[in-house]
């Protein structure tokens, strides 16, 4: 397992990487995992599910599967994930080599880390992620990022957890997007 996510009908999604699926469990009113109620799905043969995210009713899997498929939308119910429902979101404007590792929204923006590199900024639009707006970002040195891998957002901050430098860059974000000249490292 790498990913977890948990939507408002108590349920616990956790992303299987290698075996292409997702595992549900429900979970009592003090957050406990019922273990029995555990399923796993099968989404897709060309999936590697890293990190999700819970946005508008939908359950978003980033994918880090070599592929022009940065990401799954798969629909909430309350008795949880409708994996008939899974659609693959690809972009022309990224390239088909990416692999996704994780996603995180914003009011404005979806954001995936991406292996190795950078990080793709995707516009919002009636509710899901415009991919035709998507940008494909490979800050290097001058944002402090090196490798992210992880990524988060609180009160106009975002947070990469990079893999390369063992650190954490904070950056405002806005309308606009990550401001990655006023970045800085909190964690050496």
């Amino acid at each position: 397992p790498i990913g977890v996510a948990v939507d408002s009908n108590q349920h616990l999604f956790i992303s299987n990487f290698g075996d292409n699926g997702i595992t549900q469990c429900n979970l009592d009113s003090l957050g406990n995992v019922d273990p029995a109620s555990c399923l796993t799905s099968t989404i897709s043969t060309n999936l590697n599910p890293e990190g999700m995210a819970i946005y508008n009713g939908n359950l978003y899997i980033a994918n880090n599967y070599t592929s022009s498929n940065l990401a799954l939308s798969c629909s909430l119910a309350p008795t949880g994930i409708n994996i008939g429902s899974c659609m693959t979101l690809s972009s022309t404007n990224v390239s088909n080599t990416i692999r996704a590792e994780d996603i995180v929204f914003d009011n404005y923006h979806a954001f995936l880390t991406y292996y190795q590199y950078g990080y793709i900024q995707c516009n919002l639009s009636a509710g899901s992620i415009d991919l035709n707006s998507c940008i494909q970002y490979t800050p290097g040195v001058n944002a402090n990022m090196n490798t992210p891998r992880g990524v988060a957002i609180l009160n106009g901050m975002i947070y990469f957890v990079n893999s390369g430098n063992n650190s954490i860059s904070q950056c405002p974000v806005n309308f606009n997007g990550v401001d990655t000249a006023n970045c800085t490292n909190i964690m050496d």
